[in-house]
């Protein structure tokens, strides 16, 4: 029969009580450093932010043109008016992917006054119309004549409509800029000649 009564020595108490403290620190303790190896682990992997996606290309100032693309859905076509109302008459109607040109908008921006190919002009509501991605993004002091219908351009000897034509070229010629004069440009041309275009007729190239 075992004596209940028995003294046991303090030393051997207090062994008990280090080994007995030792195993709950270890047990109290593994948790701890299993979440810091983990966060370690979590924190060696890279995690991509907003900041680090690449932003999409941008057109420098003189490279932004006026040519837009129709998007209305295939197979649908674009009413253009001769007022800027849902309710004017209708001068045309453009297939979805015809590329315009377009000339101003009204105050509210929501509709645009439009050349079309073959010579027609009018209104169309401007969330139909898209950027064109014709022409270079960059600016490189030389840029491209370019024409709805593939037609000549005409260079004329001031920065007017009414001005002289000296020289007209091929859709598609590259030329040298002198200068940006809001809607005109000043260029030189193939045979060393100086002249205006309408800057809408130009894309850098």
């Amino acid at each position: 029969m075992v004596n209940s009564n028995k003294i046991i020595p303090f030393a051997s108490i207090n062994l008990f009580t280090l080994l007995l403290s030792a195993g709950i620190a270890a047990l109290v303790q593994l948790p701890t450093a299993a979440l810091a190896t983990s966060l370690q682990v979590a924190q060696m992997a890279p995690v991509a932010s907003p900041q680090s996606a690449q932003a999409p290309p941008t057109r420098e100032p003189e490279c932004q043109t006026n040519f837009r693309i129709v998007a209305v859905g295939e197979g649908s076509r674009l009413n253009v008016r001769d007022r800027p109302n849902s309710n004017a008459g209708i001068v045309t109607t453009l297939a979805n992917g015809t590329e315009v040109l377009q000339r101003i908008t009204n105050r509210d921006g929501d509709w645009a006054e439009i050349y079309a190919p073959g010579g027609s002009i009018g209104w169309v509501a401007t969330r139909y119309l898209t950027p064109s991605p014709i022409g270079a993004l960059e600016y490189d002091g030389t840029m491209q004549v370019r024409t709805l219908d593939g037609d000549r351009l005409n260079v004329r000897e001031s920065p007017s409509p009414n001005a002289r034509v000296v020289e007209t070229l091929i859709n598609g010629t590259v030329v040298p800029v002198v200068s940006l004069q809001g809607y005109w440009v000043e260029i030189k041309t193939p045979t060393r000649a100086r002249g205006f275009v309408l800057r809408d007729h130009l894309v850098c190239d």
